[in-house]
């Protein structure tokens, strides 16, 4: 007499059950890595954009350095300086606000960086190269940077260094312009991912070294 035995019902939902853990444990780990992974970029490409800032600023005072040493103008008719456009306007005024985004783009100032990320106006663009700017012809990014400048200052000993955010010309505390030495470089970029907002800021002392030194 044969001996026929099959799983039952129960058994097969059981096995089922097992299976699905399994599947959804798998599932749900490489989600959670795909995200992470994600989100690694992310702010792998705002460290590296946050830091191209601070280069951005510091090849602008080094290109005013060679246009100086050429004897040449920063614009027709107007002397070059060595903060040219990072601390002063295309007319060579003096910002009275501390808050610039520079990128050979359109300069911003006295911007709230989550505002200027909402309104678009310092939005980064991705050309077809792979490079970013402010300029709107690219690929639009969700990722913004903001450039923020503030006066570095010497005024006396006992003071020594003091940063300052509306002294554009280091006159607050003498009276009297040209203790100016440096300037604070803030590149900050901002970016928003799901329903989470991130933000990456890196600093720069840039200074005026060139005039303490014997060329």
């Amino acid at each position: 007499m044969n001996n026929k035995q099959g799983f039952t019902l129960l058994e097969v939902l059981l096995a089922l059950s097992v299976l699905s853990v399994g599947i959804m444990a798998a599932f749900t780990l490489s989600l959670a890595n795909l995200n992470t992974a994600r989100d690694n970029y992310q702010r792998i490409r705002a460290a590296n954009l946050a830091r191209e800032g601070l280069e951005l600023a510091r090849n602008v005072r080094d290109t005013n350095w060679l246009k100086i040493e050429a004897n040449e103008d920063c614009e027709p008719l107007i002397q070059c300086t060595w903060d040219y456009s990072l601390w002063r306007d295309d007319s060579g005024t003096m910002y009275t606000t501390s808050t610039i985004a520079y990128d050979a783009d359109p300069i911003f100032r006295n911007m709230d960086i989550v505002n200027c990320f909402v309104t678009g106006t310092c939005r980064l663009y991705e050309d077809d190269n792979g490079f970013y700017n402010h300029d709107s012809g690219g690929s639009p990014t969700n990722m913004a940077r903001l450039i923020n400048v503030q006066a570095i200052c010497f005024y006396d000993v006992s003071d020594g260094l003091v940063i300052t955010e509306d002294d554009p010309d280091c006159s607050e505390l003498t009276g009297e312009s040209g203790n100016q030495v440096g300037l604070l470089v803030t590149s900050t970029v901002y970016w928003e991912h799901g329903n989470q907002s991130h933000q990456i800021e890196v600093t720069e002392e840039l200074y005026n070294w060139r005039a303490y030194v014997d060329i």
